[in-house]
């Protein structure tokens, strides 16, 4: 299953885009304050599923995002969700936040739930502040 999360034209990020330039509410593709995520799910063979994001976390991403994850938890009701951030290019608290949500709701059916491949941004902000145990990050030294 792949999802697309963008803001609709309407948003916040709408009128952003107007005011910083953008054409038909959309915002300008460099330096762009607010982004759009692309979800992939999939169940692996020890039954574990896998979430691949890619994009931003952020305020107009992440009530998709935050769904998309307790969803799969819902209705998959798996020992182990796996979180794929290799290809996040931003997160913000509100990311952040999302993936603390799928964490709690993990935890409350029984699931594992651990984040894998941060980019170097992502991984930073992790370790600021102080999630990389919680969300199954070994870290450096």
């Amino acid at each position: 299953m792949c999802a697309l999360i963008a803001a609709p034209r309407g948003s916040l990020r709408g009128v952003l885009g107007e005011l910083y330039g953008g054409q038909n509410g959309q915002l300008p593709k460099s330096g762009g304050l607010m982004g759009e995520a692309a979800m992939t799910t999939r169940r692996q063979a020890d039954g574990a599923i896998v979430v691949e994001v890619r994009g931003s976390l952020d305020a107009a991403t992440v009530a998709g995002v935050r769904s998309s994850l307790l969803g799969a938890l819902q209705r998959g009701r798996p020992r182990q969700m796996i979180v794929d951030l290799t290809f996040v290019t931003f997160m913000d608290s509100m990311g952040i936040g999302a993936l603390i949500a799928g964490h709690e709701a993990a935890r409350n059916i029984g699931c594992r739930f651990t984040v894998r491949n941060p980019s170097d941004f992502v991984d930073r902000q992790l370790r600021v502040t102080g999630l990389s145990d919680l969300l199954g990050l070994r870290t450096h030294g």
